[in-house]
């Protein structure tokens, strides 16, 4: 997709010399809704939604905020102990109940594997005979015992476990191996929810990018995005359609807040939701015949009532403030915005 982008990449061109020519051309007339790209339409100003930004939104960033809730809750749910480590508790302490000690498990389980008959190799010389290979029978028995009190705060008395009861035991009767590792998941599963937290809040946090502004009195486009205005006159402003991308508008914006330099900064539009098949653009086209327009005929060439104002997105929490000073700034870019056409002609952006 990107390399079709860029073999069909060209220059952008004034969206007057787009729409004039014949095979871009497409029929607008009035609607009680204009649909979408278009959010409003008033007397002077109509205004349209910018998509790039939603959709990175849509298809990348909420994806991934998906995708780390959904690990970190894996990892919650993944915590605890394991069913194998419940099915051995439960058989330990059963057998308890009927007075074999895990101890004397191992021996029966000693005696069924090898085919031994239990009358001629008792349990005390099972004993006996580890006691002369040098095991440490002792230990061994305090081993068992605390396991027995592990598995008895581990389990419940329905002979269920939890989390909670995991941490209980292990901290009350669980190794020092055992004790550091917990601690360590733990430690790691805070610091992971509060970076997905703190990452959540940042994704969350973004404002909702303003619209784009087509202000027909004074005849320029401008919006602005993380406190960074674009404008121009809507005689200079650029369009470029791109195979697999859509339609560009080129406006001349600021390259850092309250700077005096500026760059030419593209905005895509969202083709209209209306079909028409008069060109291989015709969607496209149908909206930017829409804004000229309403550019040069007002708001009775695209809309039927008085006025028109679409619900705005629910899906943010925040929408860009204006910027600080934003006439003078406005202005300052309008004083420069001519550089666009010659922009457009020396190369392609």
């Amino acid at each position: 997709m990107l390399l079709l982008a860029s073999l069909n990449r060209k220059h952008y061109q004034p969206i007057l010399d787009w729409v004039a020519r014949s095979e871009n051309h497409a029929y607008s007339q009035p609607y009680d809704d204009p649909l979408l790209p278009i959010m409003s339409v008033n007397d002077d100003i109509l205004t349209i939604k910018d998509v790039s930004w939603h959709q990175l939104r849509l298809f990348l960033l909420l994806p991934i905020l998906v995708a780390i809730w959904a690990f970190g809750l894996w990892r919650i749910v993944d915590f605890g102990p394991s069913k194998f480590m419940i099915d051995v508790a439960n058989s330990t302490l059963d057998e308890l109940e009927q007075g074999i000690t895990p101890d004397k498990s191992r021996y029966l389980g000693t005696i069924s594997r090898a085919s031994i008959n239990p009358r001629v190799y008792t349990y005390e010389y099972y004993i006996y005979s580890r006691k002369r290979r040098g095991v440490d029978i002792d230990t061994l028995l305090k081993e068992d015992q605390r396991r027995i009190d592990f598995y008895r705060v581990l389990l419940s008395d329905k002979g269920t476990s939890s989390a909670i009861r995991y941490v209980q035991a292990i901290q009350a009767y669980g190794t020092e191996s055992e004790k550091e590792r917990l601690n360590e998941t733990l430690i790691f599963i805070a610091a992971y929810l509060l970076v997905a937290l703190i990452i959540s809040i940042v994704i969350l946090a973004i404002p909702r990018r303003a619209y784009l502004h087509f202000d027909r009195r004074r005849g320029i486009v401008y919006t602005w995005r993380l406190g960074k205005i674009s404008a121009c006159s809507f005689q200079s402003l650029g369009y470029r359609y791109i195979n697999c991308h859509g339609g560009f508008v080129c406006l001349l914006g600021e390259k850092t807040l309250s700077s005096s330099t500026y760059k030419p900064r593209p905005f895509r539009l969202e083709a209209t939701s209306k079909s028409h098949a008069n060109s291989k653009h015709g969607n496209q086209n149908f909206l930017l015949s829409q804004i000229v327009d309403f550019m040069k005929y007002g708001k009775k060439a695209i809309i039927t009532g008085e006025d028109f104002e679409r619900e705005a997105p629910k899906t943010y929490f925040f929408v860009s403030k204006k910027p600080k000073q934003f006439e003078q700034r406005l202005e300052r870019i309008l004083s420069k915005e001519h550089q666009l056409p010659s922009i457009y002609k020396a190369k392609k952006l």
